[in-house]
């Protein structure tokens, strides 16, 4: 793939088209169904006057379907973004952000308008994920992806930040959630394999021992478990806004075309913050004992900071997923815990022209900090989880690629920062397992939150005896 000619941070990420990942990984499918599954038929969007402002049409629905679809979302506090714009741009992969010297400028790569559809509050992003440029995408096929949706009528702006993986399935290149298992990047120790450079390869077997064998086109299932993301619009600068609304963007992403050229430019600032993340809990009953294995098989998604008025106020809006480099196996206690690991965050600024239309604090690495933090014990302190089976003298774990991620909407302790906390999201698998073990005979059983065990995003130890 060729390099793209306006990209300004060429000679900062020149070195980085096989990054150093040298530690083996392994995804999961997020269960999650993604609105373009939900909402039927799409028929191409029509516009009026500028290509990227969006149009109602209220007999059809405009949303994308296919092959290309890189993820959906919703614009919550509209219920039409008739007027309004809808502008996608592609980020330089977190481990560039991470290499960059503190107040390096880059480009983002805007889409074209047509990679956005719009139908009532809702959006869709599709783009042929081969036309993405290699230094826009790291080596284990992750990449950043970041929504502007202005409304220049009332000056107002809002912005998410989403993370999707570039694979290879059936000998074509897909989109997939973030935290897919992709059994080739444990084979390959990190390094991309495939048809295509910084895109995994992916086999059904990764979707599930119930997914089909083979398929000449992407799996179903992988495209139902793209992500979704939620933007809300807020206060804005009117210069940016208007700015960013009446540019016109790229005709296409071919060789050559001026892509960077109308797309908004950010600068990491010198401002970093490393902040304790939760990526798992556990509540062990009496003498019995739990643990979690966190290693650099696992994928973890870390949410984003947003202002829109130069850090004035705060929201959490998306996410951005690392992929691990690390690892530690905690030891077994007999007590209720909170597993926590290091993350470090820059404050990205966002400009359009040289007026700012957002700043955002955004994870860009995981530097191997690790620690359990105790919680209450006794009755009443864990969670009354019900969906329960029955288990007996033996060492359990949870870390099967299916099933529900471990979620926690405050998990970044943020607080004392911005004045709110961010969210965690952590993927099971066979090197990210939460353990229970114990050598009583009789009357165990391990509780799910929201499911059998097996596939439960949390999990607590209870005794037919013992009662919450």
């Amino acid at each position: 793939m060729s390099e793209h000619p306006r990209f300004k941070t060429e000679s900062i990420l020149s070195e980085l088209v096989e990054p150093p990942l040298s530690r083996a990984r392994s995804y999961r499918r997020s269960v999650r169904t993604s609105a373009a599954g939900l909402l039927g038929i799409a028929v191409v969007t029509t516009f009026a006057g500028n290509p990227s402002v969006a149009s109602s049409d209220a007999s059809a629905d405009n949303l994308h379907v296919g092959e290309n679809i890189a993820f959906t979302g919703t614009v919550s506090n509209v219920a039409s973004l008739e007027g309004k714009s809808i502008i996608a741009v592609v980020q330089p992969p977190s481990i560039a952000l991470d290499r960059m010297q503190p107040g390096s400028e880059f480009s983002t790569l805007r889409l074209p308008a047509d990679a956005v559809r719009a139908n009532g509050n809702e959006f869709s992003v599709a783009v042929d994920p081969t036309s993405i440029p290699d230094e826009f995408i790291a080596a284990d096929g992750l990449v950043t992806m970041k929504v502007y949706v202005v409304d220049p009528a009332s000056s107002r702006i809002g912005v998410t930040t989403t993370s999707l993986r570039r694979v290879t399935v059936n000998g074509d290149v897909a989109w997939a959630d973030p935290m897919q298992y992709v059994a080739s990047l444990d084979e390959s120790g990190g390094a991309a394999v495939g048809d295509h450079s910084r895109a995994p390869a992916l086999v059904a077997s990764d979707l599930g021992a119930d997914a089909p064998t083979s398929r000449t086109s992407v799996p179903d299932e992988l495209r139902a478990a793209l992500p979704s993301v939620t933007a809300t619009l807020t206060e804005g600068d009117p210069q940016a806004i208007s700015g960013l609304a009446s540019s016109e963007g790229p005709a296409s992403l071919a060789a050559g075309t001026d892509a960077a050229e109308e797309s908004p430019h950010c600068t990491r600032t010198d401002q970093t913050q490393e902040r304790g993340a939760t990526v798992g809990t556990s509540y062990p009953v009496g003498e019995d004992n739990s643990w979690l294995t966190y290693s650099a098989s696992t994928s973890t998604t870390f949410g984003v900071g947003f202002s829109a008025d130069k850090g004035g106020s705060w929201s959490a809006r998306g996410a951005v997923t690392l992929g691990d480099e690390w690892g530690a196996d905690f030891h077994p206690r007999n007590y209720n815990r909170s597993y926590r690991v290091n993350v470090r965050y820059s404050l990205i600024k966002c400009f359009w022209g040289t007026t700012e239309t957002d700043r955002q604090w955004q994870p860009i690495r995981q530097p191997g900090g690790a620690w359990g933090n105790v919680l209450p014990a006794g009755p009443g302190n864990a969670p009354d989880w019900r969906h329960c089976q029955h288990v007996g003298p033996m060492q359990w774990y949870r870390g099967t690629s299916r099933g529900r991620d471990y979620e926690l909407s405050y998990g970044v302790k943020f607080n004392e920062i911005i004045g709110i906390d961010l969210s965690t999201q952590r993927a099971y698998s066979s090197g990210a397992r939460l353990y229970y073990g114990s050598q009583r005979p009789t009357g165990r059983k391990i509780c799910g939150k929201d499911d059998d065990p097996a596939y439960a995003s949390k999990l607590r130890e209870r005794y037919a005896s013992w009662t919450p």
